[in-house]
This record gives structure tokens, sequence and C-alpha cells, in this order.
């Protein structure tokens, strides 16, 4: 049974119990007609059908009712009490003791369900800790995406999401641990583009298959690339970078923050796609490659939007496109590389993955929270503030997502000889 299924049945249960009280129920069994029955009300009405005379009390005094008398207490919503005479077109309200009874019972077993519903659903996990492994080093951003994730998930299913820092190869150590443990739900691994996708091509040996190895569990979101460049290149966009590069007798230099990154598979897939004449210039993070770019030592740099974003707004670096499918929030002014006619998309985008074989009562339970998240008012804050565009997809979506991003950058890397080893 769903939690929202529980709700609601016991809501309906609930309702019926309250139209029960004001006496539309009618007993099964009356009680013994030959007791008297003496009780202390404002007001008293005497059965209907034995047409016994109507009599009023006075707050504190006692009021003789006969065994067949009924009490009722106008303008009053609390439950009456009543006494059966027997006559069967008699409709009596419940006692007090009736009520509470089954008020009691009621309540019990909304409470019973509502504790166990999620459980039962998700067959008792989580009922340990769970580890959420961040891939890379602690303070960076795919670091506190995991740690929003977790904290979001402990508070919801009532038990510890712990991050985990394993960091090494690109995210590839990581993502191999999560792979290589038991598909118990208590293993989970906050993974990006990289190890998820493109670093199949560019390790030889791969620790590990991301499409045979991993259950993809929830998409969160993605980071844009943006190429920029020093304001003295004469070019306004990416359209008319390209045509610059064509122009000259030597390629433009665009620095990357290290090779095989995706700043580096951007620029080459721009020079494949586009004809573009550029030259990629590996560095080592995303610092050094920005600041030769605003020193001139090379034309633009090719990197994550939020590594950029800070000298692009204080005009220190000039966009030209970003490389996601609409218009990053935090640089609306900024086209898409889509808009200029150029077909090219870049992101790092971040995945909840499992190892294979995660039951999939558990992996819809983890799919259905994080899409909450990330469409939450609160999500999209959080997740934003970090640079990250909040996203949201079923299992299904992220497998095929990881699959053809895949097939588009080893493509790239085939062509551009791209390698690691």
């Amino acid at each position: 049974m769903s939690c929202r299924g529980s709700w609601v049945c016991l809501l309906k249960l609930f309702l019926f119990v309250c139209r029960a009280v004001p006496g539309a129920r009618r007993m099964t069994r009356a009680p013994a007609p030959h007791k008297r029955d003496v009780r202390t009300f404002r007001a008293a009405e005497s059965c209907a059908v034995c047409r016994g005379t109507k009599r009023s009390g006075v707050a504190g005094t006692r009021t003789e009712i006969p065994p067949h008398g009924k009490i009722e207490m106008p303008n009053c919503w609390w439950p009456h009490f009543y006494r059966h005479c027997g006559h069967k077109n008699l409709e009596t309200t419940m006692t007090f003791a009736s009520f509470f009874r089954t008020l009691a019972a009621v309540l019990g077993t909304f409470l019973a369900l509502l504790g166990s519903a999620q459980a039962q659903g998700t067959g008792g996990w989580p009922n340990k800790p769970v580890r959420i492994i961040a891939i890379f080093a602690p303070g960076g951003s795919s670091d506190l995406v995991a740690r929003q994730i977790a904290q979001h998930l402990s508070t919801r299913f009532g038990q510890q999401f712990i991050v985990e820092n394993k960091v090494g190869a690109g995210g590839n150590l990581g993502v191999d641990f999560v792979a290589k443990s038991a598909p118990d739900g208590y293993t989970l691994a906050l993974g990006t583009s990289g190890p998820l996708a493109n670093n199949k091509w560019l390790y030889k040996p791969m620790p590990f298959d991301a499409q045979k190895d991993l259950t993809p569990v929830a998409l969160v979101g993605e980071i844009p690339l943006v190429i920029a460049v020093n304001p003295s290149v004469q070019a306004n966009n990416l359209k008319e970078f390209v045509a610059l590069s064509k122009s000259r007798p030597n390629p433009l230099f665009i620095s990357n923050p290290g090779n095989g990154t995706i700043g580096h598979l951007a620029t080459e897939y721009l020079r494949l796609s586009a004809g573009a004449e550029l030259r990629s210039i590996p560095y080592k993070g995303d610092t050094p490659a920005m600041t030769d770019a605003i020193g001139g030592t090379v034309d633009g740099v090719s990197a994550p939007v939020t590594a950029l974003e800070p000298n692009i707004k204080g005009n220190r670096l000039k966009a030209l496109a970003v490389m996601s499918k609409t218009r990053y929030p935090g640089l609306p002014d900024v086209p898409t590389a889509a808009e200029q006619g150029i077909a090219l998309e870049a992101t790092v985008w971040s995945a909840l993955v499992g190892p294979a074989g995660l039951p999939k009562n558990i992996v819809a339970a983890l799919n259905k929270e994080i899409n909450q998240y990330t469409s939450s008012a609160e999500g999209k804050a959080k997740l934003t503030a970090l640079g990250m565009v909040p996203l949201a997809a079923t299992p299904a979506q992220l497998s095929e997502l990881m699959m053809n991003e895949s097939a588009k950058w080893k493509r790239v890397i085939d062509s551009a000889k791209i390698s690691l080893e």
C-alpha cells in the first residue's frame, strides 16, 4: 500500500466514523431496556416512537430518563448518550464509551499504517545509515550537492544518509566502489557525466561499465559549459568566433581545465562539428585556464559556467555561448550555441546511481524523493546557489541519457584521438 493510499483510506474511515456519531447508525443489539439511566444534562428528549414527553433540565441538576429515553443536547457537537427502547425504527446515537473505542481503534490503525507505509513500500529499507559516495573533493560543487541530497533524504526517510568522499581517477574511484558494492540500497554514489558516460572511452582499462554495472536512480541537475574569450577578441558571439577562426592563418587557442575534461571535449566537438580552426590547450584546473584567458595568453577558455561566471559578469571575459538546451539563468543575456545555429551541447550533469541489481522499489522511492526535491522551491534555490540547473527524470530517462551521452562523446574522443593512458 502506498503512503498516499494509506492516507486516503484512513481519512475515509475516520469520516465514516464521524458521520456515525451524531445518530445516523442503527444499533445491531439494543442494551437491556430494564435498567434505568439517570444522567445530568441541560435538556433531554424521549423516544420518538414511544412519544414520551420532552423534559427540560437545569444545569447541575439530575434528570431521570426512562429506559427507552433518548438524550439529546441541542447545539452541541459532542456525541450523545442513548438508551434503546427496542423499537425497530428508532435511530440512536453512540455512547461515549463506544465512540472512544472506535476513535481509539481508528487512530491506532492510522498511526500504525502511517509509520509503516513507506517501510512496506521499500521492504523495510532503510533500517540503518545509507552511504552516498561523493566522487570529488570536499567543498566542491559536486560534494555540496551530495550533502544537500543526503540531508533531504535523511529527513524524508527518517534514517541517516552519510556523505563519504572517495576521490581519484576523474571520479572513477568512487563510482567503482559503488559498482562493486552489494545492491542492498545502503551504498550509493552521486556521479557526474565523466564516470557515468565519458570516461569509458578515456581510461584504459576502465574498472567498470556504467551501463552494465550500475543502476540509474535519479537525475539531479546540470552545470552548462560556456565558451568565453578575452575582451580583445573580435567576436561577440560563437558564430562570429567560428568565422574568425576560419579567416586567420593560425588557429585560435582555447584553454580547458585538463586533458579529457568536458571543457576539452566541448572544444573538440566545436572544431569537428563547425569546422572551427581551434587548438585545445589543457591546464591543471579551471583557475589557471581562466587566468590565462583573462591575461591574453590564450584567446579563450572552455569550462563549466560556475568557474567563469564572476569574471564574465565583471567584464574580464566575454561570454560567447552557453552549451545547454536553454539559457543559463545566471547569464540570461548569453545565448545558447543552438540559438546561433551551432549544434553543440555540453554540460556536467549529476545523478544518483547504485550498484547493478538495486531493488526496483528502492529505486522508485529514491527517484520520487529526489525529483520532489529538485522540483521544490527549496531544492531549486539551494541547487541554483551552487550554479546547478535542477532537473528531474525517471530512472529509464537517466539510463537513456547515460547511453546517448556516452555514444556522443565516444565519436568526439575517437575523432580527436584523446586518451588518458
